[in-house]
């Protein structure tokens, strides 16, 4: 077995190796196809592995130390501190002028521990290059992406380094210049909660796919699209017309189409409602004719405005 600082013979080589750490691993190795290496050439070895170790442990040294940079800069932009944020920047090297991204990865189930799945999204944005600046906070990692990323094979190599776990990625749009706001992540945040909010399990969700649900978000007054939901079916009623109503279509069309939204947990042994029998519910807390075209429509913009509502609610 290998000990650091003590030379082995294997086959044709002596072999060393420094490990000024258990996670920091170097090997010197001294080819000697004749095998007449002897004393003096041991302790040229160990010593060439003493001087390897002491470079080894100051290159981890100095890599802790940019990665917790990293992490401040990161902590900063979040906070809105702009002159720490640039000034920790301009020290980094880095440059806050390029357009970027704020991704939000969430671990898919709660054994995922806070570290791993921060060293998996580490891992798949070096491999990738999909950008440096990440944090991990509060059960989720927040990434600075200064690239364009294929975000597929971005979710795949993050559940291939979390060896057998799932992620949910939130992407929010590109940004020329970094807003400094602690609003900084919001975008991402709420492109996560619309895919839970629209039935998603494990995936990826950019704001700008968002369609309708983009726009409701950034209405200035928050508070019209809460009085335009209760105008129409009343803020009793918005839990059930949002989960009765699927996602698009005419009301007439209804009763063949899949129904991508949450439901409520129903008890075991109760089967499922009927899509004509949802819709037969709506008509009767609602009293409207789900065969008018507009009222349908006004129905579904309503229902899809009660999700964004919850899903902006959610801390």
């Amino acid at each position: 077995m290998l000990q650091a600082g003590h030379p082995i013979r294997d086959n044709d080589r002596l072999v060393v190796v420094a490990s000024p750490r258990d996670d920091v691993v170097g090997v010197l190795a001294l080819v000697d196809p004749n095998g007449t290496a002897g004393e003096k050439e041991q302790v040229a070895l160990e010593h060439g592995a003493t001087v390897l170790a002491m470079e080894l442990a100051r290159l981890a040294s100095l890599a802790e130390t940019e990665l917790r940079q990293r992490r401040d800069l990161v902590e900063e932009l979040l906070a809105g501190d702009e002159e720490e944020a640039f000034n920790r920047a301009q020290s980094l090297g880095y440059d806050l002028g390029r357009p970027h991204r704020v991704v939000v990865v969430t671990g898919g189930s709660h054994n995922d521990e806070e570290e791993t799945l921060f060293h998996a999204v580490r891992r798949a944005a070096r491999d990738l290059e999909a950008g440096s600046l990440l944090v991990a906070r509060a059960g989720e990692v927040v990434l600075f992406s200064d690239k364009d990323a294929s975000w597929t094979r971005f979710q795949a190599a993050v559940d291939s380094a979390l060896r057998g776990g799932h992620c949910r990625i939130g992407i929010g749009a590109v940004c020329e210049r970094p807003r400094i706001s602690p609003a900084l992540t919001r975008e991402a945040q709420l492109a996560l909660k619309m895919q839970q909010a629209m039935g998603g399990g494990q995936g990826v969700t950019q704001f700008e796919d968002l369609g309708v649900y983009q726009v409701l978000s950034e209405l200035p007054d928050i508070g019209s699209v809460e009085r335009f939901v209760r105008s129409l079916v009343g803020t009793a009623h918005g839990p059930r017309c949002a989960q009765g109503l699927p996602a698009g279509g005419h009301a007439e069309r209804l009763s063949g189409e899949r129904w991508p939204l949450r439901h409520r947990r129903r008890p075991p042994g109760r089967a499922p409602q009927h899509p004509q029998y949802r819709l037969q519910q709506i008509r009767t807390v609602t009293g409207y004719d789900l065969g008018d075209a507009d009222t349908s429509f006004n129905l579904h913009l309503a229902a899809r405005a009660w999700r964004t509502l919850e899903a902006m609610r959610d801390p």
